[in-house]
């Protein structure tokens, strides 16, 4: 269901003309947030289309992003699956025609559906980006991941 999930995107992402070719003069990320705040990578201080381009960074090279910790914002999505339920946070682009979802694993063992916001409502999320193996595919992921709803 997941290869299915990614296939889709991946889909849409080339209809909605979001999918570019990378150039070869690719830069790995620098820290986007202080050395004392704890957070590698703090997606909430990026303009939405570098919070898009640095997405999609992650999904591309993975590698420069593991076992970093990432702050994204966006919309939570819960989705249902044979094998669990999958927790993400959306972030849109700057025009909203495109979205990447980053999946996350909560901190703990949250009781669902009593200990989540309502799917769309806007959270932080915190965590230490990683990858894992189902089946042939590689899927990347934030581990051990605190979640906060955004103040409206």
């Amino acid at each position: 269901m997941r290869a299915r999930l990614a296939g889709l995107l991946a889909v849409l992402m080339l209809l909605a003309g979001c999918a570019r070719e990378i150039p070869s003069t690719y830069i790995p990320p620098e820290p986007t947030a202080t050395p004392d705040s704890g957070i590698d990578v703090d997606l909430t201080a990026l303009s939405s289309t570098m919070v898009f381009a640095e997405v999609y960074n992650m999904l591309a090279y993975p590698e420069d992003y593991l076992g970093k910790t990432i702050r994204a914002a966006g919309e939570f999505a819960v989705y249902e699956e044979e094998t669990g339920r999958l927790y993400a946070v959306v972030v849109q682009d700057a025009l909203a025609c495109c979205a990447q979802g980053l999946e996350f694993v909560p901190a703990g063992e949250p009781v669902w559906p009593e200990e989540f916001p309502e799917p769309g409502q806007t959270v932080t999320v915190e965590g230490t980006f990683a990858m894992y193996k189902q089946g042939n595919f590689e899927f990347c992921h934030l581990v051990d991941a605190s979640m906060t709803l955004a103040e409206e």
